[in-house]
């Protein structure tokens, strides 16, 4: 079993996050507010899109409570 597109995708982010760090600090706090709602809309979409498909909709429900809670016991908030 190869393992070469996890090794690509996590290399990826790794190098997409680090760009976005680095040139993160020369966008105004406007710009950054609505990349960060323009994302939040579109991971909202998908998971309305995601969420029609679904055949075990208690399992769906029971997941989404249990990470709910994790977050929160976290504080996992950014």
């Amino acid at each position: 079993m190869s393992l070469t597109g996890t090794l690509v995708n996590t290399r990826a982010i790794i190098a997409g996050g680090l760009r976005g760090v680095s040139s993160g600090k020369g966008f105004p706090e406007r710009i950054k507010t609505i990349m960060v709602q323009a994302f939040g809309l579109s991971i909202l979409l998908v998971g309305i899109e995601r969420a029609r498909a679904v055949t075990d909709l208690i399992v769906t429900i029971s997941c989404m409570l249990f990470s709910a809670i994790t977050g929160e016991l976290l504080r996992a908030e950014y």
